[in-house]
């Protein structure tokens, strides 16, 4: 019961986030919005919490605890409801590490580290990856400054 009427808010949540993305509303309008879903939310969480048992007690106790955190979003304009573009960003390191079984030395995870950082980077960025490597390959054989990984 308690985690049908959570799922409900949540899809409350996501339709006015949505509507804000989209431009249907501004920033003020969505948190408006989102203070009943709010108050109802953490009241569904307490409920849920101080319970003996039911498979919510859990979860929601571990809701309250970063409660200010969960709603940041609502809080400051910029802050996304979601972790999904932080999921994204490290799918690659882990399927590396999943399909090589890791490093065997320091030197082997260093390299890996730095070069996962620069792919992320030059995609974030818009840089072309091998153009920057060669760029940066010959700088380093020549004694020049690295290549810029930002765009000029």
């Amino acid at each position: 019961m308690i985690g049908e009427k959570l799922l409900a808010l949540s899809n409350t949540m996501f339709s006015d986030w949505h509507a804000f993305c989209d431009r249907e509303i501004n920033y003020d309008e969505f948190a408006r919005r989102m203070a009943p879903t709010m108050t109802e939310w953490r009241a569904l969480a307490e409920t849920a919490a101080n319970t003996t048992t039911g498979k919510a007690r859990a979860p929601c106790r571990s809701m309250l605890r970063p409660w200010p955190a969960l709603w940041k979003f609502v809080d400051l304009e910029g802050v996304v409801p979601t972790n999904h573009e932080q999921e994204r960003a490290i799918r690659l390191p882990v399927r590396i590490r999943k399909n090589s079984y890791g490093s065997t030395s320091m030197t082997g995870a260093l390299f890996v580290t730095r070069m996962l950082s620069i792919v992320g980077t030059a995609r974030r960025q818009g840089v072309a990856l091998l153009d920057w490597l060669t760029s940066a390959r010959h700088a380093y054989r020549h004694l020049l400054d690295p290549p810029a990984l930002l765009p000029t």
